[in-house]
């Protein structure tokens, strides 16, 4: 697939998100859900709020943020988690932008460098380096994962009962339900606190998907 131009419609767009703070874009990701249309706005909007937050937290008590240089190989650094970075070209399909996936059974981050690239020419042409500064981007692609790595391991059940789907009540006891792409939000905290970026990353998801829907073939520079 050809990397989509970055046409004036695309940006426009983005500049009309960038309008729109974390919380908003979260519920706005949560409400696309066929699962969650019937749900309130405000209660996207808390669950939203409440999965990034603890996605930064998590960064916190992990210790990752306060000693991470941005300018360092993040393959380095991914290393040093136990995990293996390596390049793919396949992240850019009808439908589908995807910068990065954890491959769990090989503890492998897979960076899709057609959709990276894409990222970079967008901060450029938007003039967000000051929310997403040179060498953030790769960096954060494998937070990200790192954060969905967490979230499975140490925070799914914490983040289930901060979110308070009640599945099952009897007496005192409460068992409280998965609320899907909460752990996708968790991610997207988890990453922009480790990385110290001045929006979270899934202000540069949402501008991605603006950008590849205009798929001109040729690149408006």
């Amino acid at each position: 697939m050809t990397t989509p131009a970055i046409t004036g419609p695309a940006l426009r767009r983005c500049a009309e998100l960038a309008e729109l703070d974390d919380t908003d874009l979260g519920a706005t990701f949560l409400g696309r859900q066929q699962m969650h249309a019937h749900r309130p706005a405000e209660l996207q909007r808390r669950w939203a709020r409440i999965a990034l937050a603890a996605g930064r937290t998590a960064a916190q008590d992990a210790a990752v943020a306060p000693t991470m240089d941005r300018a360092a190989d993040p393959a380095g650094w991914a290393a040093d988690a136990g995990l293996t970075v390596v390049s793919a070209r396949a992240g850019l399909r009808p439908g589908w932008v995807v910068v990065a996936e954890y491959v769990q059974r090989r503890h492998e981050v897979r960076i899709h460098e057609d959709v990276l690239e894409l990222a970079e020419r967008l901060v450029d042409r938007l003039g967000w380096r000051e929310w997403y500064p040179a060498g953030a981007l790769r960096s954060a692609a494998i937070a990200h994962e790192l954060g969905h790595r967490a979230v499975h391991r140490d925070a799914a059940r914490e983040l289930r009962t901060s979110l308070g789907l009640c599945t099952l009540r009897l007496g005192r006891y409460r068992r409280y339900g998965h609320v899907s792409g909460t752990p996708e939000l968790f991610a997207h905290g988890y990453a922009q606190q480790t990385c110290a970026l001045g929006r979270s990353p899934l202000l540069l998801t949402f501008a991605l998907a603006a950008a590849a829907r205009a798929r001109t073939g040729k690149d408006a520079g």
